[in-house]
């Protein structure tokens, strides 16, 4: 089903381009001052925590079975990212736990960073992660929900923020690639995730070879993202632009207006007038799109000036 990879396969994207975000954003100064590392931590508590409460509290609304009182602090602390990554409350919050994970150890990685053996340390661990998460930590035999837990480890996404981190570090290619071969080699990897044929669970798709594969896929799309530096055309650049701006609301609320969405159109069909199936998706997509351009430009826009506030004083220096 490539509905199920993309699930899968579009959070690593995510990993590897949240890593090469936070290196090109962080990677020269963070440590250069006391001010960039308590700018920075201000900023990443402001930028992920709001959204993340707002939806633990719109899940607990709709769905109030959904969790514990654990599983509600353990959310809204964050801590679940560090001891409970599979119990968070929310669809696809257990990779904003990931995320936080990564966040903390970023001075660490980016202190490895700055010199040659540091980066082949960093890359090694990844390495290590990465062979043992493919290779040993799954058992073909049992489903992928049977093995959520495992699979949904920081050490199992570690991999791929790690790339997204070294990928700056890449040599830059002797003479400029065509902006038309990059975006070709995109394409053409995004249909090998989603259409080479895998039979079976779909724990087929997250390890052994197919995961050496796809995620070699995945590396390759970031890259030539990273080296196509040509301008799109407005009218492409102008909405991804805002859809990308506005990627965070979109992941985490589009359960919940999806279940929304279905709701109201079921009840519509029911009472009123018959609502085909096959609208009722990309209305739900639509729907999302739009609920998370105006939670941005309120909600999230809100906070993330607050932290530029916050962090607006004089700078002490480390040393």
């Amino acid at each position: 089903d490539p509905l199920e990879r993309v699930g899968i396969y579009a959070v690593s994207i995510f990993f590897m381009l949240s890593g090469l975000s936070l290196r090109y954003a962080y990677g020269g100064h963070l440590l250069a001052s006391w001010r960039n590392v308590r700018s920075y931590a201000v900023k990443r508590v402001l930028r992920i925590f709001p959204l993340l409460w707002l939806t633990v509290l719109l899940t607990m609304a709709i769905w109030p079975a959904s969790g514990s009182l654990r599983q509600v602090v353990l959310t809204i602390t964050g801590l679940f990212g560090f001891v409970a990554w599979d119990q968070a409350i929310g669809t696809g919050v257990w990779s904003i736990g990931n995320e936080l994970f990564f966040y903390t150890l970023l001075p660490l990685m980016l202190l490895l960073l700055a010199r040659p053996i540091g980066r082949w340390t960093l890359g090694l661990v990844a390495l290590a992660c990465f062979i043992h998460a493919t290779f040993l930590s799954l058992d073909p035999g049992h489903s992928f929900l049977g093995q959520w837990h495992a699979y949904s480890a920081p050490y199992h996404q570690l991999p791929y923020f790690v790339i997204g981190l070294l990928i700056p570090s890449l040599p830059a290619p002797p003479r400029p690639i065509s902006p038309v071969l990059l975006r070709i080699g995109m394409l053409l990897c995004a249909i090998l995730i989603l259409f080479l044929p895998v039979q079976g669970d779909p724990v087929a798709l997250v390890q052994g070879p197919v995961r050496v594969l796809f995620t070699l896929a995945c590396a390759l799309i970031v890259m030539c993202a990273w080296f196509d530096r040509a301008p799109l055309p407005r009218w492409i650049e102008v909405p991804l632009g805002s859809i990308g701006e506005a990627c965070y609301p979109i992941y985490l609320l589009h359960p919940i207006v999806h279940f929304c969405v279905m709701a109201i159109t079921g009840f519509i069909s029911v009472r009123y007038f018959d609502i085909p199936d096959w609208s009722r998706i990309p209305v739900s997509c639509l729907a999302t799109i739009t609920i998370a351009l105006v939670v941005h430009r309120r909600f999230e826009q809100y906070f993330i000036h607050m932290g530029k506030r916050i962090t607006a004083r004089p700078a002490t220096s480390i040393s």
